[in-house]
């Protein structure tokens, strides 16, 4: 029998300056918020769109989680990726889809492009202050993945 350990503490990276996180009061007005940052972005910025589901539960089906990437530039699709996760809950599939989509965009720059700018997109206020710097328990790993 292994002896008991106590868990380590993630240690976040945090932002340089506050971050106001939107608010999901009104969904229509992120909406046009959304809209107006589009037709206001530089040429060639590098938009990220991550997800994460989790299916209902199904009597003869395993539990399903799944996460998901897109990436465009200048509106034009040029990246996409999905994957399954194992028994994890919709916030799990929410953070690993934004840690691959961070890792990715990091490694389309090491390999020479020049956006000039990168935004990555969330709809999970769970996962936005993880990323800010307050991060729960679940996905530490993930954290880890977008902050560094």
């Amino acid at each position: 029998m292994l002896p008991e350990t106590t868990r380590p503490h993630l240690t976040q990276w945090t932002l340089p300056h506050p971050v106001a996180l939107p608010r999901p009061e009104n969904k229509e007005l992120g909406k046009r918020a959304h809209e107006r940052l589009l037709r206001e972005a530089a040429e060639g910025e590098l938009h990220l769109y991550s997800d994460g589901s989790k299916a209902a539960p199904a009597p003869d089906l395993p539990k399903r989680t799944g996460w998901g990437f897109v990436a465009y530039i200048s509106g034009q699709k040029i990246h996409e990726e999905h994957g399954r996760l194992g028994d994890s809950e919709a916030f799990d599939g929410e953070a690993v889809g934004a840690a691959h989509a961070s890792v990715w965009a990091r490694e389309y720059i090491r390999r020479g492009a020049s956006p000039p700018r990168v935004r990555l997109f969330i709809d999970n206020a769970a996962v936005l202050y993880g990323i800010t710097g307050r991060p729960s328990d679940n996905s530490q790993e993930a954290f880890l993945a977008i902050g560094y």
